[in-house]
C-alpha cells in the first residue's frame, strides 16, 4: 500500500478515535485501526519476503456485533457528535480507496496465493465500510440502529 494512503489512514483513524464522544464508537474504531494495521503488516511481509502470507484471522465482525448489543442495551439518546461527519467520511472514502487497491493488486498479482490473499482484504475494507456506515445509521437515526441491534443482521453476508 503507498506509504501517503497508510499516513492518511493512521490520522484519520487516530483523530476519529481520539475525539468521537461514545465510548463504544471508539472501540469500534480502535479495532478496525488495529485490523488495519494487520493488513498494513501483512502487504509488507509479502512485498518483503515474496513469500505466502495470509491475514490474520481477527474477532472483528463478533466483537464489532457485541458492541452494537450493549449500545442497544445502554438506549443511551445521543449516539454521534455531528462534526465528526467529515472523520467518517474521509474514513469511508479511504477505505474505498483502499479496496480498490487491493482488487488492482489482487488483478496484478501473478501468484494465485498471493491474488486470493489481496481478494481477502479487499473483502475485510469491504466488512470495514458496512461497519462505519452502521455506525452512521446508528447514529442518524438510531431507532433503526437499535432495532436491528447489530450489523451482522444488515449485512449478513459477512
Amino acid at each position: 500500500m503507498p506509504d501517503q494512503m497508510k499516513l492518511n489512514e493512521d490520522g484519520l483513524c487516530l483523530e476519529l478515535t481520539e475525539n468521537c464522544r461514545t465510548q463504544g464508537f471508539r472501540t469500534i474504531l480502535s479495532m478496525l485501526a488495529s485490523e488495519e494495521m494487520e493488513h498494513f503488516n501483512t502487504i509488507a511481509f509479502l512485498e518483503g519476503q515474496k513469500g505466502n502470507c495470509s491475514p490474520a484471522k481477527t474477532k472483528v465482525q463478533e466483537n464489532v456485533n457485541n458492541v452494537f448489543l450493549r449500545m442497544k442495551e445502554d438506549d443511551a439518546d445521543e449516539y454521534f457528535d455531528y462534526s465528526d461527519l467529515d472523520y467518517y467520511r474521509k474514513t469511508l472514502n479511504f477505505e474505498e480507496t483502499s479496496r480498490l487497491f487491493y482488487l488492482k493488486k489482487a488483478a496484478d498479482a501473478e501468484r494465485k496465493n498471493d491474488r486470493r490473499l489481496f481478494l481477502s482484504l479487499a473483502r475485510e475494507v469491504e466488512k470495514h465500510q458496512r461497519i462505519i456506515e452502521t455506525i452512521l445509521t446508528f447514529s442518524f437515526r438510531p431507532e433503526t440502529g437499535k432495532r436491528l441491534g447489530s450489523w451482522e443482521r444488515q449485512y449478513p453476508e459477512y
